[in-house]
């Protein structure tokens, strides 16, 4: 029988792995926070002598620290000590490790640092209370505080990791209707509640969206002359054209018809006229799209409202940030099923010679039939 392979850290930079960036003086306080990361995450893995700790904590550490860190007297010892190798690393960073060093700045900051790690069990949350409690209560009981109840509250829950947070919200909401919209809960409610679903399981299935998603695009063949990234754009009330890309398929322009363009900062500007009946070819399917022409675009092509009415398209997005399209000519009622692409990574290869600030344009597809030597 084969044995079990080991399992490993997380890969450096996942949203698994801890992370500690150094940008100046007010990121020191943290350490200690890090510190206490790397070290669950190693312990979570089957890995808990002092060398595994310090070996991830170099691992993960701002690159400008790692050289540092890694010729300290604790980390090079014949047996490396975890406690010298931190008290060493705190030597470096003023405060890191003195509780004087506590403000409500702080709080906010370890909030950000902590709402990132994923908490996965009942271990997990009760490192992230004692990180926030700890502070917290500094604060709150200071001879003049710093911080209210109602603060801490708020702190209290906006620190948990979304995928936890939300359950927290759904399971209070529920059993408390009269609290006040926007008000938080009391932290002993949501520490209550946060060990009730970890201890149930029930957050293990929660997934949460991504912060930004890349916009699709296609490439159809425009007057049966090149393939042109298109960019598909639900938000955008006509289909443009950059003024570059006009000029290399030379299409007839109609200078008679301008409209002002609303940029997404409040810039507005005029067209340069537009191209009528301007065939657009999808994978066989051909439509005839009325297409302003554009100064200075940031796009190719842009294929808004106009062209989504026309082939009545329906969009399948994927799980996986995959997106399939689905067109419709409206005079043969023909349909086709097309996969898009990531704006700026099309499936075919740039033309040599190729910069950024080109137009994005590329020879026709051959046909399926075409014979290759």
């Amino acid at each position: 029988m084969t044995a079990p392979q080991p399992q490993q850290l997380p890969l450096r930079g996942s949203n698994k792995a801890p992370h500690w960036t150094w940008k100046g003086p007010e990121d020191n306080f943290t350490l200690s926070v890090f510190f206490d990361e790397v070290e669950r995450t190693c312990r979570s893995i089957g890995k808990a002598d002092d060398k595994d700790f310090i070996d991830a904590a170099i691992l993960y550490t701002d690159p400008s620290a790692r050289e540092l860190w890694g010729r300290l007297p604790g980390a090079r010892a014949a047996t490396p000590d975890w406690t010298v190798f931190k008290t060493q690393c705190y030597s470096y960073y003023p405060k890191a490790n003195k509780t004087d060093r506590y403000t409500s700045a702080h709080l906010r900051q370890v909030v950000e640092y902590l709402q990132k790690i994923p908490i996965q069990t009942l271990d997990d949350f009760g490192q992230y209370d004692q990180h926030i409690m700890t502070i917290g209560f500094d604060l709150l009981q200071k001879t003049t505080p710093l911080i209210s109840k109602a603060d801490l509250n708020y702190f209290y829950s906006k620190g948990i990791h979304p995928a936890l947070q939300m359950h927290i919200i759904q399971r209070l909401s529920l059993m408390h209707p009269n609290q006040q919209p926007g008000e938080p809960f009391d932290y002993e409610l949501v520490q209550a509640a946060a060990k009730y679903i970890l201890e149930k399981g029930r957050h293990m299935q929660i997934m949460v969206a991504d912060r930004s998603a890349g916009l699709r695009a296609l490439t159809p063949t425009v007057d049966g002359i090149r393939e042109v990234e298109s960019i598909l754009d639900e938000g955008c009330r006509v289909v443009a054209m950059s003024y570059d890309v006009w000029q290399k398929l030379g299409l007839p322009l109609d200078p008679t018809i301008k409209i002002s363009l609303q940029s997404a900062n409040n810039e507005s500007d005029w067209s340069e006229g537009i191209c009528h009946n301007v065939s657009f070819d999808f994978g066989g399917l051909e439509v005839l799209l009325q297409v302003h022409v554009v100064k200075n675009a940031a796009y190719d092509i842009l294929l808004g409202r106009p062209f989504s009415i026309l082939t009545e398209s329906k969009i399948d997005n994927r799980f996986n940030g995959d997106q399939l399209v689905t067109l419709t000519d409206p005079n043969t009622g023909k349909t086709v099923t097309l996969p898009t692409h990531e704006r700026g990574n099309p499936r075919f290869s740039w033309p040599n010679g190729h910069l950024s600030s080109q137009p994005h344009i590329h020879e026709p597809r051959p046909s399926p039939n075409a014979n290759f030597p």
